[in-house]
């Protein structure tokens, strides 16, 4: 009776399992596909970043030549370049994932 509850307790561990699984994978690919979809975008930005039109944007709000309501923390020297950063860190992540063997 005894090896019979172990059993038991090990299926409903791995049920448990199972459940999660389904849960973290369908995040997981949401994410995933967002991401996809996020790319041209994210392109778009990275380019504007590197472009004479951010460095001429930013003087400009440095000069105050913008409305003081304007949102414009995309002319912080800081955000873009933290992103970037947070882009690379992201990709070198699923590099290492796509390499690991317990996938």
């Amino acid at each position: 009776m005894l090896l019979i509850m172990n059993d038991i307790k090990k299926i409903q561990e791995m049920e448990a399992i199972v459940h999660q699984a389904k849960t973290v994978f369908g995040s997981l690919e949401k994410s995933l596909e967002e991401f996809e979809q996020f790319l041209p975008l994210w392109t778009s930005l990275v380019a504007y970043y590197e472009s004479g039109v951010w460095r001429r944007h930013y003087e400009m709000d440095e000069a105050g030549q913008f409305p003081q309501d304007l949102a414009r923390g995309v002319l912080s020297q800081d955000t873009i370049y933290n992103l970037m950063i947070d882009h690379h860190e992201l990709k070198q992540m699923m590099k290492e994932l796509g390499k690991s063997e317990d996938l």
